[in-house]
């Protein structure tokens, strides 16, 4: 099947790109869940160094997070996901966290920051107050704040609501690079046509996988169930707009 096949399917390209808008909030919702972040982790990565925490977000304490960092961990390496405390439903901004106890370093994956500590046009940096706590707790023990290093900062738009998957992909990219000692900045497209192109290439290399691509179309039928569409057109729908789809479709 080709691309313009699809677009005839669903209507042209105004009513594919609609429902491929619910495929992409479906992916997205899905990455920020942890058990989903630690499957991709493990899909591309070794991760048995790698002791995987919660993702902190929507309703909950910061002391919930407080006393997950005071958790000892066997393994060399802690990752967990941050982002504020907010109602559920309401937007957030997810950070990645990446603790080394041999090196007594933290990395952290924040989407929204560039090279210069700026995010896009931005004079003043996206710091989250989670990040702020959690930062406090690591320097209190000794342990070096290191933003990991990119080209660009991932999210430099207001429309570029990713933060979940740009998190995500810049600890995946960057962790064998914390493995081996030799921090390499990470290659972000300055275009926002080429970052999208990236992260789409990124959900796109998921849907080899059965489980993902049900749980996918399981978070797409909720989804569009709340807006009023009983069942998709298809079983298989969230990843087949997602596999014909390209970057012009999210500008």
């Amino acid at each position: 099947m080709k691309r313009a096949d699809i677009l005839k399917y669903y209507g042209g390209l105004d009513d594919y790109r609609d429902y491929l808008s619910w495929a992409i909030f479906a992916a997205v919702i899905l990455l920020g869940e942890a058990d989903w972040r630690k499957f991709v982790f493990c899909k591309f990565l070794n991760c048995s160094q790698i002791s995987f925490g919660p993702s902190f977000k929507g309703k909950y304490h910061f002391k919930t997070l407080i006393k997950y960092l005071n958790k000892k961990s066997s393994k060399r390496f802690k990752y967990f996901t941050i982002s504020d405390p907010v109602k559920i439903g309401t937007d957030t901004h997810c950070i990645s966290c990446i603790t080394d106890s041999k090196s007594k370093s933290i990395f952290i994956f924040n989407p929204a920051i560039g090279p210069r500590g700026t995010s896009g046009p931005i004079e003043d940096p996206f710091f989250t107050n989670s990040e702020k706590v959690v930062q406090k707790f690591y320097r209190e023990k000794g342990y070096n704040i290191i933003y990991y290093p990119v080209s660009c900062a991932c999210q430099c738009t207001e429309d570029d609501v990713y933060c979940q998957s740009w998190s995500l992909i810049s600890s995946l990219k960057g962790f064998p690079n914390i493995l081996l000692g030799k921090i390499k900045p990470l290659k972000i497209p300055t275009k926002k046509e080429l970052r999208f192109n990236y992260i789409l290439k990124f959900w796109k290399s998921l849907l080899n996988d059965p489980n993902f691509c049900k749980e996918l179309q399981f978070q797409y039928k909720v989804l569009r169930g709340s807006n009023g569409v009983i069942n998709p057109k298809n079983p298989n729908e969230a990843c087949e707009l997602l596999k014909y789809s390209i970057a012009k479709d999210m500008l």
